[in-house]
């Protein structure tokens, strides 16, 4: 499974190469391609903040397009694992890229992002960038 995180589905909807380059690749790896509930909140977020009702209906015909992965039990105690061991450390990351990191980590899935050097700090998750 693959997951596509906030920014690199933002780019691909404003029409970034890289981004779209990427994507058009995904079906090639025969992996079911998906979004957290995490990121389709963020991604509608922005669009309510700084897009149009073009751009927002865009947004949610493109996001009805992949699967949406929830945030579940599993999911939680991963964060709460996860997220206590940065804060021991000093180095906290936000809780809604924990919990996108997360659910990925749990589909055993690839999270395609553009910033990796961010997740990378997470244990167990892979990451694709674009």
């Amino acid at each position: 499974m693959i997951i596509l995180d906030s920014d690199c589905i933002i780019a691909y909807l404003r029409g970034k190469e890289a981004a779209t380059a990427k994507l058009r690749q995904l079906p090639e790896q025969d992996k079911e391609i998906a979004t957290t509930c995490i990121n389709i909140y963020e991604v509608l977020v922005g669009e309510r903040l700084y897009g149009t009702p073009a751009s927002l209906d865009l947004a949610r015909k493109f996001l009805a397009s992949l699967q949406p992965l929830p945030f579940e039990v599993d999911a939680a105690e991963q964060v709460a694992l996860l997220d206590a061991e940065f804060i021991r450390k000093g180095n906290r990351l936000e809780v809604l890229d924990l919990m996108i990191a997360a659910i990925a980590v749990c589909h055993e899935a690839i999270l395609v992002t553009n910033n990796r050097k961010h997740f990378d700090r997470v244990k167990n998750l892979k990451t694709d960038g674009w």
